[in-house]
């Protein structure tokens, strides 16, 4: 089974790894990439029993990363199970470590010292942020009850202030700790990003959206509605059917093929039909 198209590894993550030689920290870093590269397996493994594709798995200097677009036009409850599947692997390693714990093979302070940082990744990765795998399994239980659009911009903006509150609050209990500091801002740019591209992200949803299911959602909708206004009510596993008072029906293939004409993008929905109809 071929993991990947390619494998990268960040120069900060190489940088560390030299670092951590000459400053004697290379058992636990050699432990935290060990944790993490069994965590990004259980990604891959779920993935590939989809057959999504995978064109890289890279670890940066926070951990690794599986980049797949896949996620846009899958079922929901696969996409949770792909997600899911990387912080399952750190109760594994706990199972692991407790049963070689039976044995006088490994000194117990060095398993514990695994279990410290496995306990304190898995914590850190169910953080409902993102792009953590915690953020991740939030944003897919909102896609099922809100439109994409809004449930892709949600989702930003709650890390974004859960980030600043969660940072807030360990400052004042524990003081300034640069490895912290680093990581929320790191987190802190990584979602600013995710915000940028929210208008070209909701362009591939759009243009790679499949009927998953026969479920419908009916939203009642103005004559002077905009395309651009109605296009942000699109559902990732719902058809969207647009009840027009005292008019007609409009499906959502006919509001998305509206939103990519050149035409109908600042039309009213109204005007669109007549047009069209």
């Amino acid at each position: 089974m071929t993991i990947a198209h390619n494998i990268s590894i960040h120069p900060v993550f190489i940088f560390l790894f030299i670092i951590s030689i000459f400053t004697g920290m290379f058992v636990q870093f050699f432990i935290v990439s060990m944790i993490v590269c069994i965590h990004e397996l259980g990604h891959v493994i779920a993935a590939k029993y989809y057959k999504w594709d995978i064109p890289t798995v890279s670890f940066h200097f926070f951990g690794g990363v599986m980049e797949t677009t896949e996620w846009m036009n899958r079922p929901i409850n696969e996409c949770m199970i792909v997600t899911i599947a990387g912080p399952i692997q750190h109760a594994f390693i706990f199972l692991f470590l407790n049963i070689v714990a039976l044995f006088p093979i490994v000194p117990a302070s060095l398993l514990l010292e695994i279990h410290y940082f496995n306990l304190l990744l898995c914590v850190f990765n169910l953080l409902p942020i993102m792009p953590l795998d915690g953020g991740r399994m939030l944003f897919y239980i909102v896609l099922k009850k809100l439109p994409y659009y809004f449930s892709y911009q949600l989702i930003v903006i709650f890390s974004l202030f859960l980030l600043a509150f969660l940072y807030v609050m360990y400052y004042y209990m524990y003081n300034f700790h640069l490895t912290v500091l680093l990581l929320t801002i790191f987190l802190f740019l990584e979602n600013v990003r995710i915000f940028q591209e929210r208008h070209f992200q909701f362009l591939r949803f759009l243009m790679q959206k499949k009927r998953i299911n026969e479920r419908r959602k009916v939203i009642y909708c103005q004559r002077e509605d905009h395309i651009k206004k109605l296009i942000k009510n699109l559902y990732k596993e719902k058809q969207t059917q647009f009840h027009i008072i005292d008019e007609t029906i409009v499906g959502e293939r006919e509001i998305r093929d509206a939103f990519f004409d050149s035409r109908g993008y600042h039309m009213t929905i109204y005007q669109w039909l007549k047009i069209k109809r």
